[in-house]
């Protein structure tokens, strides 16, 4: 019934927008456009067989559900712009709304976007954005479509997909340089809730954002956060306890097109977590990643990737089986795209993950390794 009213609403809330907007004299009057995506996908571990699992690691947020044709998601976007003034409304349902926003509200859980910008300085092209905006860290997109594979890296899974706050931006004349500084209400969190363990809701967060092209083939990103961080503690029973305690935060990414058909991304995120709840002090995580991609023809693309994550202290992944211990993997993957027209995209990708400790443990075995086929179909209009 949730998903209905939400479509309801965003119907209603389109058309209000297409309404007034034309409904203005000319002096005020902008341009309104409409776009969306629906992504479907199946998905199948390959590693215990036996055990009927529904769903893929906790640490993965996107194409989580197993053995089961599932919609990742659906979206529904209106934009509207005019000299001076842009604004962004965006509605989502899905596979990917239902596990990475479990912790919004109901309504809020189903919201991709929604923000307004208003220009400081023409001149200048200084911007100030204030709502819901998708992450300023990182490469990967919850869109599936602008990703070079089709699930996401590790990194990507657990640093924010999307933020709610205000920014500064400003892009200089010749497009190269790419400049934002951020006042947020965390780490991906659409409100700050006060009390409870730690420090949850009494601060701001920031961040950074630097981005450089100095050709048409390279592009190098520097981003950053400061400020209150979820950091989740596992029970022996029931789903995991968050605190919130102060979290230090850098993501360095570099993509490289050596030509028109071949191009490399690489990746490094690192943090510092202060775990004064637990007092076990200052715990550091890192990740580096490397992506590469080949255009076969018009049609087909080709990607490989390779990964580690190392998270020994729990910063951002509990460890799900009560083992006392962070997540430290090692991950590869390769997958195959197909572009029959443009907009239309049918992928296949089998990925792995090999961890330092066994993340499935029995009194039969520990399973060192995790194997999983994806495949999907995705639309943009």
């Amino acid at each position: 019934m949730i998903h209905y009213r939400i479509a309801g609403l965003g119907f209603i809330l389109c058309c209000a927008l297409f309404i007034t907007t034309y409904a203005q004299p000319d002096s005020t009057r902008g341009s309104v456009s409409f776009a969306g995506y629906i992504e479907a996908y199946w998905g199948q571990a390959l590693s215990r067989p036996s055990i009927k699992e529904e769903n893929r690691p906790g640490y993965l947020v996107s194409y989580h559900r197993n053995k089961e044709l599932a919609l990742n998601m659906a979206l529904l976007q209106a934009s509207y712009s005019r000299r001076g003034i842009k604004a962004n409304l965006g509605f989502m349902s899905g596979t990917y709304a239902e596990m990475n926003l479990a912790h919004e509200t109901p309504l809020s859980q189903h919201l991709f976007e929604a923000n307004v910008s208003v220009i400081l300085s023409q001149k200048r092209d200084v911007w100030i954005e204030a709502g819901l905006f998708p992450s300023h860290i990182g490469f990967e997109s919850a869109i599936g479509y602008d990703c070079w594979n089709l699930t996401r890296s590790i990194l990507a899974e657990n640093s924010p997909y999307y933020e709610q706050g205000v920014r500064i931006k400003h892009q200089t004349h010749n497009q190269k340089w790419f400049l934002s500084l951020l006042l947020l209400n965390g780490w991906q969190t659409m409100r700050r809730v006060p009390g409870g363990l730690g420090n949850d809701g009494l601060y701001p967060s920031f961040g950074h954002q630097l981005t450089w092209k100095p050709n048409a083939r390279i592009t190098l990103n520097s981003s950053s956060f400061i400020g209150d961080a979820r950091r989740p503690i596992p029970v022996q029973s029931g789903p995991a306890i968050y605190v919130s305690e102060s979290r230090l935060f850098h993501n360095f990414y570099g993509i490289i097109d050596f030509n028109q058909k071949m191009g490399l991304i690489a990746g490094l995120d690192c943090g510092l977590q202060n775990q004064d709840v637990s007092g076990r002090g200052k715990e550091f995580w890192f990740s580096p990643i490397l992506i590469g991609r080949y255009i076969i023809n018009s049609k087909l693309k080709f990607a490989l990737r390779t990964e580690y994550f190392q998270d020994r202290g729990e910063s951002v992944i509990a460890n799900y089986n009560n083992l006392g211990k962070g997540l430290s993997c090692f991950g590869y993957s390769g997958n195959l795209d197909f572009e029959p027209f443009p907009g239309a995209l049918f992928r296949l990708e089998y990925r792995a993950f090999l961890y330092e400790t066994p993340w499935y443990e029995s009194n039969l075995s520990a399973n060192f390794r995790y194997n999983m086929i994806t495949g999907c179909m995705g639309v943009r209009f």
